[in-house]
């Protein structure tokens, strides 16, 4: 289960998911309804043409950041997993007498999507929360105060008097457009 949850194997899982979304896509409007069991009317084959070249940027930004996974991209992923998931029962349950996937093998492929993109929500969710959990706490071990990129630096500076050199010249940097805003110049 570690490695299910870890944020380098999300991002790949992800990565693949989305370029194969993206290969679905963008075959040509005589095979989909074959191959994915889509049947889409001529402004729905551009429309999955437009929403399958995003997939395919999502997923390229998932294989980028597979390595060091960036939490804010993260959590960019997991909402859009769970919104995806949504929307495909959703439609489903709205559309049903319209004869949205009415055929098993789009059933089946939109089944394993919900299922799957619920799951990719779960597992990234709940890694960035811990992912960050841990940074918070390693930004506040020893400290009984929020981190400096936490607060306005006039705020750090009243609260911690007894400023290192550096922890100084970082008061000054971010003090620095205030002060000469105040000053008119």
């Amino acid at each position: 289960m570690q490695k299910l949850t870890d944020l380098k194997f999300l991002f790949l899982a992800v990565a693949i998911l989305e370029f194969f979304y993206f290969a679905a896509a963008m075959m040509p409007p005589s095979i989909i309804p074959v191959l994915t069991g889509w049947n889409l009317s001529p402004d729905g084959h551009w429309i999955v043409k437009i929403t399958g070249l995003a997939l395919g940027t999502m997923g390229y930004f998932a294989w980028i950041f597979r390595h060091d996974p960036h939490l804010g991209v993260a959590k960019g992923l997991a909402f859009y997993q769970m919104a995806s998931a949504t929307a495909d029962w959703v439609m489903w349950l709205v559309m049903r007498d319209q004869g949205i996937f009415d055929n098993g093998l789009a059933q089946t492929t939109v089944t394993a999507a919900i299922v799957s993109h619920y799951f990719l929500e779960f597992a990234s969710s709940w890694q960035s929360g811990k992912a960050r959990a841990a940074q918070e706490y390693r930004s506040n071990s020893g400290r009984h105060m929020a981190p400096i990129h936490l607060l306005p630096a006039w705020l750090e500076r009243a609260r911690s008097p007894a400023l290192t050199p550096q922890r100084n010249r970082q008061w000054r940097a971010a003090s620095l457009p205030w002060v000469t805003m105040l000053n008119g110049r």
